[in-house]
């Protein structure tokens, strides 16, 4: 990332800089901890770990490759998990009584609401085409037509740029996570990036049967889009989910259901 702007990046740590990450982690911890005055101080407590408890249980729908814990329905148990992510940005912005929070978490939401409608257009038509409740290495070619498609839905699911405008990380500027500070932003910071390797592994198991070089490929195009493109506007992101994105997967659809329908003719005729 200093290589795109034509800077230096950090170099005073030991090994060159290498351990800069790993001090910051420890940095965080000596943070003062500042409760907001009307704050529910449970909640400001269990909102962050059930966060980090999300990113954990999304894990396990890849217990077939990690031999820990096999799901027989694992695509349908990882849609619930997506959808429990709009009740915490809620929660995080009602019960903090603060007007920044609460704006900041009903912009978070809004774009959370818009991207789960079409992702699930997306995980039917996965299902459609391959047949299987289960995350398989098993992919149907006409599912590379949309490809594309899906890893800009993955960029506005791990808010990463240019669709970052949950938090606006580039600026600093934070939103449904504002008050939060030390251990309990280290939890928020830990599920974001939790959720981009999960993203990158899931991918590469469904599209390339779990390359690794495939998932660093992945990851370092995260990088590369985040240093390169600005940040889209917010109201063309929701215009780009319900009146571009949704209409292709409902013709997307109509051309699954033709493609099983020609598949049974063919199929029908070679018997006859």
């Amino acid at each position: 990332m200093s290589l795109c702007q034509n800077r230096l990046g950090p170099y005073k740590v030991r090994f060159n800089g290498a351990l800069q990450p790993l001090f910051d982690g420890l940095k965080l911890f000596k943070k003062e901890l500042i409760f907001p005055i009307f704050v529910f101080r449970t909640l400001f407590f269990l909102i962050p770990c059930f966060l980090f408890f999300i990113i954990i249980t999304k894990w396990q729908i890849l217990g077939f490759y990690f031999k820990f814990f096999i799901l027989k329905y694992s695509f349908l148990f990882f849609l619930c998990l997506v959808g429990v992510s709009v009740y915490y940005l809620l929660l995080i912005g009602i019960f903090r009584k603060s007007k920044y929070s609460y704006l900041g978490s009903m912009r978070a939401s809004s774009q959370t609401v818009s991207f789960e409608v079409v992702f699930f257009f997306f995980i039917f038509c996965f299902i459609f085409l391959s047949q299987k409740y289960d995350v398989v290495a098993n992919i149907n070619l006409l599912f590379y037509t949309i490809l594309p498609l899906f890893m800009a839905l993955i960029l506005v699911e791990l808010n990463r740029a240019p669709f970052d405008f949950s938090e606006r990380e580039r600026e600093l500027v934070r939103g449904f996570n504002l008050e939060f500070g030390r251990i309990f932003f280290i939890y928020i910071f830990l599920r974001e990036y939790g959720f981009i390797i999960f993203f990158r592994i899931f991918i590469s198991i469904l599209c390339f049967n779990i390359n690794l070089f495939i998932i660093f490929l992945s990851i370092s195009f995260i990088l590369f889009i985040r240093r390169v493109f600005p940040r889209y506007r917010y109201d063309l992101l929701i215009f780009l989910f319900w009146f571009i994105f949704l209409p292709f997967f409902y013709i997307f659809i109509y051309i699954c259901l033709f493609y099983a329908i020609f598949a049974f003719l063919k199929f029908f005729i070679f018997l006859l």
